[in-house]
């Protein structure tokens, strides 16, 4: 976090068509979120609607559901869900736990925003 990193992860979520290249820098991003500097620095960096975007690629995409678990590492710190209220990022992230329990979002995270599994997102790991 502190050599930089996030902004040119985030850059890579936006801008790369490739799906490996957006699952890595997702995952990447999941990893420096453990701690809530590394949280912080991808909230203050955009990463939050970058990682809703590829989340709603959908279930059948790895890129999502790297972006997704990227998304729930994130909101694990508290302070970041009114980010995330509201948001495409509810929407792909209520979508993804929706399809299985692959992901696991913090208890409540959800609560009273109308979101449900129904939103199934794109089924492409493709731009939408």
């Amino acid at each position: 976090v502190e050599a930089g990193v996030v902004p040119r992860l985030v850059s890579i979520l936006a801008e790369d068509p490739a799906e490996y290249p957006v699952a890595a820098a997702a995952q990447t991003i999941r990893n420096l979120a453990h701690e809530r500097t590394g949280a912080a620095a991808a909230s203050a960096a955009g990463a939050i609607p970058a990682l809703a975007e590829v989340a709603s690629r959908g279930a059948g995409c790895e890129a999502a559901w790297r972006a997704g678990a990227a998304l729930a590492q994130i909101a694990d710190w508290r302070e970041n869900w009114g980010e995330i209220h509201g948001t495409p990022a509810a929407a792909a992230l209520a979508a993804l736990a929706g399809h299985s329990g692959r992901l696991h979002l913090p208890p409540g995270l959800l609560e009273g925003m109308g979101t449900s599994g129904a939103e199934a997102g794109h089924v492409s790991c493709g731009r939408a």
